[in-house]
């Protein structure tokens, strides 16, 4: 799911493109945060071992290229440690001034009101 998502992200027409927050915190709605989706297959791949990355580890590196030339960074994500974690939670959101901090272990999507995914804060 989380590769698919990242996928239709990118396969949106414009020239650049802005993360959007999910409405719904469940695990499957959370993915609508292409954000967070990059997260979780960046969890699977460093979950598996090394020879088995490679294949993975191509197509991510592909898709977080296309991320990175198709997004903006954001000027104010540098004040917030947590979205400095990873180069994708610093780009602009469609509509978010200033993105909720995460809170580790309080529900499984990085915005909703519950807090963020367990070990990511």
């Amino acid at each position: 799911m989380a590769l698919g998502r990242c996928c239709s992200f990118l396969r949106l027409p414009g020239r650049t493109l802005y993360p959007g927050l999910a409405d719904c915190p469940c695990r499957g709605c959370s993915l609508d945060d292409v954000t967070h989706a990059r997260d979780v297959l960046g969890d699977i791949l460093a979950a598996l071992p090394p020879r088995p990355q490679t294949e993975p580890g191509r197509l991510l590196a592909r898709i977080d290229a296309e991320l990175l030339r198709r997004t903006l960074p954001d000027p104010r994500a540098s004040g917030c440690p947590w979205r400095r974690e990873a180069w994708w939670r610093m780009r602009l959101y469609d509509g978010v001034v200033d993105p909720p901090r995460r809170h580790p272990g309080q529900g499984v999507h990085p915005w909703s009101s519950a807090g963020g995914s367990p070990g990511r804060g």
